[in-house]
């Protein structure tokens, strides 16, 4: 792809946007997953009570 050095700076700043906004969509799955996971351990504990 030729690009002007312009145009070409825009779209790596859209890219790099992009690939924030997935990693923060990562992070947060990741602690609703950490979530659950004390939920069951408190269950299990409750249990053996």
């Amino acid at each position: 792809m030729l690009v002007r050095a312009g145009e070409h700076h825009l779209w790596q700043q859209q890219q790099q946007q992009q690939q924030q906004q997935q990693q923060q969509q990562q992070q947060q799955q990741q602690q609703q997953q950490q979530q659950q996971q004390q939920q069951q351990q408190q269950q299990q504990q409750q249990q053996q009570h």
